[in-house]
Order: C-alpha cells, then sequence, then structure tokens
C-alpha cells in the first residue's frame, strides 16, 4: 500500500499540471483556445492570416490565406523588402463573407516579385483601405524569409503617361521576377494580362487591355508565336490607338525572346475580323 500511493500521487500531480498547461499555455502563445496543436496566426482587429505563418521559410510561388471581416469584403495585400520597404508584390483579394460584418476566408497566391529582396528577408502585410478616408485599417504583419530559388527575370510592356499617348506603338518593359520556367512566353502573357500594380499605377504605367482575358492557346514553332484569346479580349474596345496600343503589348511582350520572331493574335481562332478600331 505504501509503495501504490506515491505512484497515485505522480499521476494525480501530472494530470493537475497536463490540465493547467492545456488551459494556459495556448493563452500565453495566442491560440485562445483548447487546442495546443492549432496553427499559429498573426491577427489585428478584423483580419487575420493563417497562412504564411511569421518568420517561415517560403517559396514562390507561396499562398496567402486567412480570414476577414472589411469593407466590401476586399483586402490588399503588399510583400516588401525588409531591408529597405521596397514593394516587391502587391495586390487585392475578397474575402468570402456569408453576409456583412461575419468573417469570411480569402486566399490570394504571391507568384512574382518586382525585384528580388536584399538579402531574403521579406515582410508580408495584409490590411484593407478605410472606407472613410482611404487608410490603411487593420493590418497584419509577418515576417518571412524568402529560400533561394533559380529565377529568371520576364519582361511585360506596359502603356506609360508622357510616353503611349505620343506613340500608340511604344510601350515600357517592366520587370517580373518568377521561379525558372519551361513556359515564359505563357508564363508573361499571363503576367501582362494581370496590369501594372498599384505602385507601378502610381508611377504612371497602365495597360489598354481588358479585366479577365483568358489565353485560349499559344505555340511557339520556327520562329512564330501564335496565340488565341477569347472574345474578352476586343469587348468594347475602340479608337484606333487603343487597338494598336493592346497588339503592341502582347506583341512586345513575346518578342522578348529570340525564339519569337513574328506574333499572329486571334480570338476564338478568328484573325481577320479581330479588333477593329
Amino acid at each position: 500500500m505504501k509503495k501504490i500511493l506515491p505512484i497515485v500521487l505522480k499521476i494525480i500531480i501530472a494530470i493537475a499540471v497536463f490540465s493547467l498547461a492545456v488551459v494556459y499555455v495556448p493563452k500565453l502563445f495566442g491560440q485562445g483556445g483548447l487546442n495546443i496543436f492549432a496553427p499559429r496566426k498573426s491577427e489585428s482587429g478584423n483580419v487575420i492570416v493563417r497562412e504564411p505563418v511569421a518568420n517561415g521559410l517560403k517559396s514562390l510561388p507561396f499562398s496567402v490565406k486567412g480570414e476577414a471581416r472589411v469593407f466590401e469584403n476586399m483586402i490588399a495585400y503588399e510583400l516588401r523588402d525588409a531591408a529597405d520597404g521596397f514593394v516587391l508584390s502587391e495586390g487585392n483579394a475578397y474575402a468570402n463573407a456569408p453576409d456583412v460584418g461575419r468573417f469570411g476566408p480569402f486566399s490570394v497566391e504571391i507568384k512574382s516579385l518586382r525585384r528580388l529582396p536584399m538579402d531574403g528577408g521579406v515582410i508580408l502585410e495584409v490590411f484593407n483601405y478605410s472606407a472613410k478616408d482611404g487608410s490603411r485599417e487593420n493590418q497584419v504583419v509577418v515576417p518571412l524569409t524568402l529560400a533561394k530559388q533559380d529565377f529568371q527575370t520576364l519582361q511585360v510592356f506596359f502603356g506609360k503617361q508622357g510616353i503611349s499617348e505620343a506613340d500608340c506603338m511604344t510601350m515600357a518593359a517592366v520587370p517580373r521576377i518568377v521561379p525558372k520556367t519551361s513556359a515564359p512566353g505563357r508564363e508573361s502573357l499571363e503576367l501582362l494580362l494581370e496590369g501594372p500594380t498599384r505602385t507601378e499605377a502610381a508611377e504612371g504605367y497602365y495597360t489598354n487591355l481588358n479585366p479577365d482575358v483568358k489565353i485560349q492557346r499559344l505555340a511557339i514553332e520556327n520562329g512564330l508565336a501564335e496565340v488565341d484569346f477569347d472574345e474578352t479580349l476586343q469587348r468594347s474596345v475602340g479608337g484606333s490607338c487603343r487597338v494598336t496600343a493592346i497588339r503592341s503589348q502582347i506583341i512586345k511582350t513575346l518578342k522578348q525572346f529570340s525564339t519569337v520572331e513574328n506574333v499572329v493574335i486571334s480570338i476564338d481562332g478568328r484573325t481577320e475580323d479581330i479588333l477593329q478600331p
């Protein structure tokens, strides 16, 4: 009996310690619940970022996921160089909230950079713009390290204020750094269709292409690139200058590659009656 009592006492103490840990350890580390194995998260007010985890090592492309309860369900993100604050990538995403004032999930993929970070350290900022004055609200800051990869620099061509207005064919090259790909032509067109970033737009860059254009086919053979788009490419497009500019953006983006000498643009397989002034 004397031997059993110390064992029982140790068991009781162990159970008590474990129970306290389950209750208080999650609170100390911001989990706020009983599941001590729940993924870490960064949050501020009405925006919660679950991926990526702070101080993690990420490779391009990577996803940003979480929940938000913000004006018009739209959140914004910026990926900055930790060394000098340069905006490497930016964009928007919509939270799929069931109703006004309710949290909804959001997900967006960061797949390209405007330049590489100076020492690999980056800062992800997720926030929303105030409906009152356009200032940032509910900002979440997630420090990260960008893993070393085989990157390549692609170019996309946009109009530029003060340049393209004088000559509809003159476009400005803007860099996009992506993981090395076996289909750089397709990748560069996809990046072109995304348009300039918010920062680039503030610098005077713009696109003549409609939003939501889809690439249906791209084939490059014997120096000829044939690219087919859906009807969205020419929807509500008018004026000879804009039509010329659209063609110029696409052709210049494809001709950056030494394997492309000529470009044929089609819409739903048609080449003769498309992109009319």
